[in-house]
């Protein structure tokens, strides 16, 4: 899955930064890069490829992402979680069907009760991770925790 910023560069010819670090909002470049992606989204919708009104709102919500997120100033400890994990790697076994899996995190969502790890897997693909936000501390504070979830006397275990 590429990000916002990496089709803007690779499709539409927007030079790095995409966002601006003070502002939050795009650069000149990612502004003109958008405006090419907003047109032809509207071109594809006009031809019934797409739903433009949907792909456009969706594209909306990640620039407004953002700039919000940009205003705020990270925690110290949404900052060590940072470093604890970027580039680092997250492992997943479900001793239920012995399947697992390694991702290389590049990327963190919060979310309500946990915190989505993204990137590259043991694959070759891109996958995630949930973590429960009970961990984090723990993750902060060693740079490792392990999660057990048992069902029906399986252990699901995330470290």
């Amino acid at each position: 899955m590429e990000k916002f910023e990496d089709i803007l560069v690779n499709y539409f010819g927007a030079t790095q930064p995409i966002f601006d670090n003070t502002t939050g909002g795009l650069t000149l470049s990612g502004e003109k890069a958008y405006k090419k992606l907003k047109a032809l989204i509207n071109k594809l919708g006009a031809v019934k490829v797409l739903d433009k009104n949907n792909v456009l709102e969706a594209l909306k919500k990640i620039v407004e992402t953002h700039i919000l997120i940009s205003q705020f100033n990270l925690s110290s400890e949404l900052n060590g979680l940072r470093l604890a994990v970027i580039g680092k790697t997250l492992f997943t076994y479900d001793s239920w069907n012995g399947s697992s899996m390694t991702i290389v995190v590049d990327g963190i969502e919060i979310l309500t009760d946990s915190v989505l790890f993204t990137g590259k897997n043991n694959w070759g693909n891109r996958s995630g991770i949930y973590v429960g936000k009970e961990y984090l501390e723990e993750l902060i504070a060693t740079g490792a925790a392990v999660q057990h979830n048992t069902i029906d006397h399986c252990d699901v275990t995330t470290s």
